[in-house]
C-alpha cells in the first residue's frame, strides 16, 4: 500500500475469516508507510474514521493491538468493538473492555 491510502478492508493475519472494513469512503482510514519509527500504521482521523469487525467476542479470547491517543479530549474511544458490542479501548483515559454488559478497567 502506499502512503495515505484509505483501507476499506483489513483482514486478519492468521486467515480466520475476520475482517475489520468500512464501506463509507470518507470515513475509512488511512494507511501510512512512517508513522511510528519509521514502521508503517493505520491512521485514524478522531473525528469519524473507523473499521467495523465480524468478530463475536466469547471466553476466553487474546487480541492484541497498538494503539496511540494522540487527542487527550478523546478519552472514549472504541480501538475494536466485535458484533455483539463488546470492545476493547479507553474510557475515562484507561483502558478498558467491555463483555457482557460490564465494562472492566485495566
Amino acid at each position: 500500500m502506499n502512503s495515505n491510502e484509505r483501507i476499506s478492508t483489513r483482514k486478519d493475519k492468521r486467515d480466520n475469516g475476520i475482517e475489520a472494513t468500512m464501506s463509507e469512503a470518507g470515513r475509512r482510514p488511512t494507511y501510512e508507510t512512517d508513522i511510528i519509527s519509521g514502521h508503517p500504521a493505520i491512521y485514524f482521523d478522531d473525528v469519524n474514521d473507523g473499521l467495523g469487525t465480524n468478530i463475536i467476542f466469547e471466553a476466553p479470547y487474546t487480541i492484541y493491538t497498538v494503539f496511540n491517543v494522540e487527542n487527550p479530549y478523546l478519552a472514549n474511544t472504541r480501538v475494536l468493538q466485535g458484533l455483539n458490542n463488546r470492545y476493547l479501548g479507553t474510557l475515562n483515559y484507561r483502558l478498558t473492555h467491555a463483555t457482557s454488559g460490564s465494562i472492566i478497567g485495566e
